[in-house]
């Protein structure tokens, strides 16, 4: 977010705060919105291996995260792991009516193609901020049908990463991220 926006959207808020509520609201306000500012640069200062513009594989990122760099060979290879079995673990099976489940990562894991996965970079870059793992996050997991028509387009796509970003904008929670991808995620299940 440019800085001009921000200042506005914060001015916005506080002067809000003060005309709804008072003074003390608005002091309040200055808390939550400092309290947020902090937690989303500390995410990026303490976390290396989460920095935009890491250009570390996801399996050296996820090694570097949990401090095993040299320690360990893999910690989870994304192309060979069974996210069928995974997210059957964390959640439970899919419905039985559904048609050719699979483990749907609503922000996709890869992405086919450059303009996917650029996208799916912003959307992982996103979901991090808010200690969300892209991967192999429950929260970026759900029961859908494959292949179906849309379900990995770049429609699809492009729908996640503006409904992450509007959500990263007029909201900048952690629940209402997880909130959002629940959200998406019934709206995968329900493509036909």
């Amino acid at each position: 977010m440019d800085k001009e926006r921000m200042v506005g959207i914060l001015a916005f808020e506080i002067l809000l705060a003060v005309l709804t509520a008072g003074a003390g609201a608005a002091d309040t306000a200055l808390n939550k919105i400092a309290t947020l500012l902090k937690r989303k640069n500390l995410s990026k200062k303490t976390n290396p291996a989460l920095k935009q513009g890491d250009n570390l594989d996801a399996n050296t990122a996820l090694k570097k995260q949990l401090g095993l760099e040299g320690k360990v060979k893999k910690v989870r290879d994304i192309d060979n792991s069974d996210f069928g079995a995974f997210l059957r673990k964390r959640i439970g099976d899919p419905l039985a009516v559904m048609l050719d489940p699979h483990a749907h990562h609503i922000l996709f894991k890869k992405g086919l193609g450059a303009k996917q996965q650029a996208l799916v970079k912003e959307g992982q870059d996103l979901l991090k901020m808010y200690d969300i793992d892209p991967l192999f996050g429950k929260e970026n997991l759900a029961w859908a049908p494959n292949r179906i028509k849309g379900q990995h387009d770049i429609k699809a796509l492009q729908q996640v990463i503006d409904k992450l970003k509007e959500t990263d904008e007029f909201f900048g929670t952690r629940d209402e991220m997880v909130e959002v991808l629940k959200e998406l995620a019934e709206v995968a299940a329900k493509r036909r």
